[in-house]
């Protein structure tokens, strides 16, 4: 059986860069709950109710022993990570994780203690009711503008599938707009195909208008991301452009566990301290990650890479404390957001940018398939 981990929740299942439990739990119980409720009313036999759908977010309890001459290094490390701030990943197998963050760590004993041994229970909480797939789902299109186009494999300039092979909804987690012409101004998305053009539709919609996506820019909207302390729900910022002679963006030269490098700018030292950089194509695509310093030349990040950057790695640098614009939900039953249904092999959605001098723009957009259970 593979071993269990907590990583960050960012981070793939990596033997060097998370806890890897030496000995697997002995119990793992994942708890929720939907939001059916019987409304009891004295002396009736037959009962009213509520039939809501929406299940509540997990709360999962871990018990397990450490063992051995280590099991104290091994109670520290835990211990390091499950109080560590962000989100965090459990993963119960190299294919399957859980969002959460630690909540309460009882144990080892002080009173009674086992001999060679350290107890411990570990509560987590998360706020996505769902197990996901340890693969990230990607699709893209290049030509999407004012009017409004369905989104689906047979849609022109594009790549992928809305497909979910799991149980439950697959939550879109993240949306990346890149300008490609005129000014970006608006942008909308819908979980179902086009009925009234120049219109999306959806159960879900986001939408947002703002000031200005320019060139080299690049909007993102987070499902959930972590940022002044906190998790805020559907968080969008922009990456990219430029501020005076500052570029915050370009192609990587090469890259390591932790480090991406480029020479042809000159960066002020630490001029991107806690922001975000994103690597939007080539080696690596699809990656988030939060610099902790840089240098004239070299990107350092927080957690180390799934994939190191290359050569061909375009990335892009954003301040994910500054929100831009203003983002709303519409739709016709609304939830938490644009999501895969179960089961989809390829689901229509639907997207429109709006703006002046005939705005166009690519959009990315990514998920896991999702599991109500593991």
């Amino acid at each position: 059986m593979t071993e269990m981990q907590l990583s960050e929740y960012n981070q793939k299942y990596d033997h060097t860069n998370n806890f890897d439990f030496p000995n697997n739990p002995y119990s793992v119980l994942p708890s929720n709950a939907t939001k059916k409720e019987i409304l009891a009313i004295p002396y009736q036999s037959v009962l009213p109710f509520i039939d809501n759908s929406a299940v509540t977010p997990i709360k999962l309890i871990v018990a397990g022993t450490f063992t051995g001459a280590s099991r104290d290094t091994y109670m520290r490390s835990f211990s390091q990570k499950f109080y560590s701030k962000n989100l965090k990943r459990f993963w119960v197998s190299d294919t399957k994780f859980l969002y959460c963050f630690g909540s309460d760590l009882r144990g080892p004993s002080l009173i009674g203690r086992r001999n060679n041994f350290n107890d411990y229970v570990a509560i987590f909480l998360s706020p996505i009711p769902f197990w996901y797939s340890g693969t990230e789902s990607t699709y893209s299109v290049t030509t999407v503008g004012a009017t409004a186009i369905t989104l689906n494999d047979a849609t022109a300039n594009s790549t992928g599938a809305f497909a979910n092979t799991g149980t439950a909804p697959a939550h879109i987690t993240h949306i990346a707009v890149e300008r490609t012409s005129g000014t970006i101004t608006g942008f909308n998305f819908g979980d179902k195909s086009v009925t009234s053009a120049p219109a999306v539709a959806g159960d879900n919609i986001i939408n947002w208008t703002g000031t200005s996506v320019g060139a080299n820019e690049i909007l993102h909207f987070f499902l959930i991301h972590h940022v002044k302390k906190k998790g805020d729900k559907w968080y969008y910022f922009k990456t990219g452009g430029s501020s005076g002679a500052t570029i915050a963006y370009g192609t990587a030269e090469s890259g390591t566990a932790t480090t991406l490098t480029d020479s042809t700018p000159t960066w002020t030292v630490n001029t991107f301290a806690n922001w975000i950089i994103y690597i939007k194509s080539g080696t690596g695509a699809g990656q988030i990650r939060r610099v902790i310093s840089n240098t004239a030349n070299v990107i350092t990040v927080k957690n180390a890479w799934d994939t190191n950057p290359s050569s061909d790695s375009v990335f892009s640098i954003g301040n994910d404390a500054v929100t831009y614009g203003t983002r709303d939900f519409s739709g016709d039953d609304l939830e938490d957001g644009p999501r895969v249904i179960a089961g989809e092999t390829d689901q229509d959605f639907s997207a429109q940018i709006t703006g002046t001098s005939t705005p166009q723009g690519t959009i990315r957009v990514y998920w896991r398939a999702a599991d109500y259970v593991k």
